[in-house]
């Protein structure tokens, strides 16, 4: 076993081991490893090895070559991990799989090169107690090979911090230099002097590290390098349990050792055994103890986002106003990121962004900041924006950036996050400096990525809903004006139709009795009252009678109307036998039928119908009415008539093979002045008021009637149902 000999130098190797591993554990332990902290990561665990190696190189005798060729081999992986950092550093850089191999495949041959041959370390010989290396002949490749790495890495590294900007720029710079002064160091003590003969500060080389780790400290706490915060208060938790597990080890060792140091051996081996067990024992629970103490410490003013991003859907869910929307939201936000101010520019057509319910002035769609937002449509730092500012040759550019620093600094606004929805720019946040004075960190950028296009979202549905409202309001005075004309009209066309109405009974009756004084004549006449008329006469006067005949049906038809449209619709119930209406009916129309060569069948149930009460003379009409449509409409073929009664209903029904009626028109039929377009074609003189009069005579003694057709050219069927009323509910004594 080699003995550490604890002199100045290997003590400071084990302090700069320690805080290498405390950064190590860190990155380790961290909640997610991407592919830049893995790769810093592999450098601190190479620095790591070396230390320890270098450590028990010390202690092992000038023979143990294989330790010092180890030692030597992992100068090979500090390099090669340097150079792989530098291509993924900072923004997680994909490497190609090919170079990511050729790294690999490189590492191996020279490590093993390293360790496996003389080439590079040929002895170790002992003068007057001091190690002396003997390089081997290939010590010249493996100092170009170490010095190569690094020298790549570092041109990487330049190149990117000559092309990027803001904030990583600065993260390039710090890494930088602080890698530059550790690797000359490193180079100069490990490599390069030993070269030339100079052994003395063979492993001092680790020692620079400490530079390396105090730059990537201060890019943490100034820029947010690998989680600035986190990793902070996280050294300080370990650095903590660390030391207090040692000084618990030691001080239990060192009193309680003490007491029982006449017992022996044993009793040694029983401190350490039973100090060792309540280590394991509170370990777990002491750091928890002291995780609570630096969170209360660091974090007392630590931000919860994933309640904030709650509290914001809350209010996007209760808020349905653009205006209570936008208030709502800037007031959460500056409370809770603890920030000067938040305003939230909401974009209107004509008017550019305008914060909604207030006298701000708005930015106009020219204005260097929105043109600056609209095509980065990114989120803007200022401090960021003034460091690009400051890198940019171009005096163009220059310029523009300019004028966009002025227009923030105007506003005393220290971060632009725009919102967009489908592409479009809804609006822009702004928000002040922190009261803290810090700068916006990762999480706060990240968590404003995540919220502005739910903001954005959540105002376009608030613009549509204020749109509606105001639609709705601007509605509700049009229905209100409209309803007001369409109230007048209405009681206007009341008043006329009503005067019609009047008109026609009137008319009706004036035109009833001349008519009745001509058809009166006119039979008289055909009777041979008046003498013998010649055929000529009589066919002339023949005429005559039909057409004042049909003319009175027309003056009975509009009686009917007014009758009806005026409430006057009377019903003059008696006791009657529907059969006998239906025989009366057939009787009178048979003769039309045979004319046309048309079949005229009737079915009737074999048991006698029971006498009830209807209006004789209109039902005698309806029937007439629906049989003698079916004969005009029908050119050739049959028309069935069918009556038929259940416990409560009579029901007529009249088939015929006519014309049919489209589906379309079977609803209008009823309706006034309304006859099917087939039907105007084979008969143009109908008034297209029988079916609406027909209608309204059977549902005034409680029945229905309807139509059925498969369509033009299949036919139609009418049908009316009737209450059978065997006790004259309703009807006068002096009917009964």
């Amino acid at each position: 076993m080699p003995s550490i000999a604890l002199n100045p130098l290997n003590i400071a190797l084990i302090l700069v081991g320690l805080i290498n591993l405390v950064l190590g554990l860190l990155i380790l332990f961290r909640s997610k490893l991407d592919r830049v902290s893995g790769s810093f990561l592999m450098i601190v665990a190479s620095l790591l090895a070396w230390i320890v190696l270098s450590l028990i190189e010390d202690g092992m005798p000038a023979g143990a070559i294989d330790i010092t060729r180890l030692l030597y081999s992992t100068g090979v992986l500090v390099a090669v991990a340097f150079l792989y950092f530098s291509m993924v550093f900072p923004e997680s850089h994909r490497v190609p799989v090919w170079n990511k191999l050729l790294l690999i495949a490189v590492t191996i041959a020279a490590a093993y090169a390293t360790y496996s041959t003389s080439g590079v370390i040929a002895d170790i010989v002992a003068r007057e107690g001091i190690k002396e290396y003997m390089f081997g002949y290939a010590y010249w490749a493996f100092s170009s090979f170490i010095i190569l790495m690094f020298v790549l890495g570092f041109v990487v590294m330049a190149l990117k911090i000559r092309s990027s900007s803001g904030l990583h720029r600065l993260q390039l710079k710090y890494v930088f230099f602080g890698y530059m002064i550790a690797a000359l160091g490193g180079l100069a003590t490990d490599v390069v002097l030993p070269w030339f003969g100079v052994q003395d500060y063979i492993s001092v080389g680790p020692i620079f590290s400490v530079v390396m780790v105090g730059f990537t400290y201060y890019a943490m706490l100034r820029h947010n390098l690998l989680q600035t915060k986190t990793v902070v208060v996280k050294s300080m938790l370990y650095s903590l349990l660390i030391m207090t597990v040692i000084a618990f080890f030691a001080l239990s060792v060192l009193f309680v050792g003490r007491d029982l140091q006449a017992q022996g051996k044993l009793s040694d081996l029983l401190v350490i055994m039973v100090t060792s067990l309540i280590i394991v024992i509170s370990l777990d629970p002491l750091k928890r103890l002291l995780a609570r103490a630096t969170d209360s410490v660091f974090y007392k003013d630590r931000i919860d986002y994933q309640a904030l991003l709650r509290k914001v859907g809350d209010v996007i869910s209760r808020q349905v106003s653009q205006e209570g929307l936008v208030y709502s939201i800037s007031k959460n936000l500056a409370i809770r990121l603890k920030i000067e101010y938040s305003l939230i520019f909401v974009a209107q057509e004509g008017k550019g962004l305008v914060v909604l319910g207030s006298q701000k002035p708005p930015l106009f769609i020219d204005n260097p900041l929105a043109r600056h937002v609209m095509s980065q449509k990114a989120i803007v730092v200022t401090e960021e924006l003034e460091r690009v500012r400051d890198d940019t040759i171009d005096p163009e550019k220059r310029k523009l950036l300019e004028e966009v620093v002025d227009e923030l600094h105007a506003m005393s606004c220290a971060l632009v996050a725009p919102m967009f929805s489908e592409s479009k720019l809804v609006g822009i946040i702004l928000m002040g400096q922190k009261r803290s004075g810090d700068i916006y960190t990762k999480e706060e950028i990240a968590f404003l990525e995540v919220v502005a296009p739910q903001i954005a979202t959540a105002l376009v549905k608030a613009r549509l809903y204020d749109e509606a409202q105001q639609f709705n309001i601007k509605l509700k005075k049009e229905v209100a004006a409209a309803t007001e004309d369409l109230r007048k009209a209405n009681s206007r066309l009341k008043q006329l139709d009503l005067a019609k109405s009047e008109f026609l009974s009137i008319a009706a009756h004036q035109l009833r009795t001349p008519l009745t004084g001509i058809k009166g004549y006119v039979s008289m006449f055909l009777e041979g009252d008046f003498g013998k008329l010649t055929k000529g006469q009589m066919s002339e006067l023949e005429k005559i009678f039909r057409s004042a005949d049909r003319l009175t049906r027309l003056v009975d038809v509009f009686l009917n109307v007014s009758r009806i449209e005026t409430g006057r619709l009377e019903l003059r119930k008696t006791k009657n036998k529907v059969e006998e209406v239906l025989d009366e009916v057939v009787s009178d129309l048979q003769q039309l039928a045979d004319k046309k060569s048309l079949e005229l069948t009737v079915q009737k149930p074999d048991e006698a119908f029971p006498e009830m009460y209807f209006d004789r003379d209109k039902v005698h009409d309806v029937m007439m009415n629906l049989v003698d449509n079916a004969i005009k409409y029908t050119q050739k073929g049959w028309i069935n008539i069918r009556l038929s009664r259940s416990a409560s209903l009579v029901t007529f029904e009249v088939r015929d093979s006519g014309i049919g009626i489209a589906a379309d028109e079977i609803d209008k039929l009823f309706q006034k002045f309304s006859r099917a377009e087939a039907v105007s074609r084979v008969h143009t003189g109908g008034s297209g008021l029988g079916l609406f009069i027909a209608k309204k005579i059977i549902e005034a003694h409680g029945g229905r009637v309807w139509a059925e057709s498969e369509g033009e050219g299949k036919g139609s069927m009418f049908t009316f149902t009737l209450p059978i009323d065997e006790k004259g509910e309703g009807v006068p004594e002096e009917d009964r």
